[in-house]
């Protein structure tokens, strides 16, 4: 029989919310941009470790079933794979699928979503715009 690798992904999302819900949970927006923008500039990462994806700061482990995790401290998404870049792609496509959704709910996010709208929206233009060019092509 074959044995399949497991990773908690919940667990290690909740983990993460809770980190960054208990850093931030008393400031503005603009506070909350300005706390992740600093706290990204003090981390002590090899450059090979901390990423942008869609101008998103983003880290890269290697967990303990050996699979690749890409994630960030700020809209809270992951990607995993077997390999780098499968756990990179696999972010690609959890953040746009992420952002497709909260267009699509409108007034009805709660507080914490609605931050990520605007953050998506406002802070990471580069991302919408290439977001929505890939798309228009692919509508094409």
């Amino acid at each position: 029989m074959m044995k399949y690798k497991t990773l908690d992904c919940v667990k290690m999302k909740l983990k993460l919310q809770e980190e960054l819900y208990n850093k931030t949970k008393d400031l503005t927006l603009k506070e909350f941009v300005e706390f992740v923008h600093n706290d990204v500039k003090k981390l002590n990462y090899d450059k090979s470790l901390i990423n942008l994806i869609y101008n998103i700061p983003v880290k890269l482990k290697l967990d303990d079933n050996n699979l690749y995790v890409v994630y960030d401290d700020i809209i809270n998404m992951y990607g995993t794979g077997e390999t780098y870049e499968l756990a990179y792609k696999g972010y690609q496509e959890t953040v746009a699928n992420y952002y497709d959704w909260l267009v699509t709910q409108g007034d009805n996010l709660a507080y914490n979503l609605k931050e990520h709208y605007i953050y998506l929206k406002l802070t990471y233009k580069k991302f919408i715009d290439a977001y929505t060019d890939k798309k228009a092509e692919a509508n094409s």
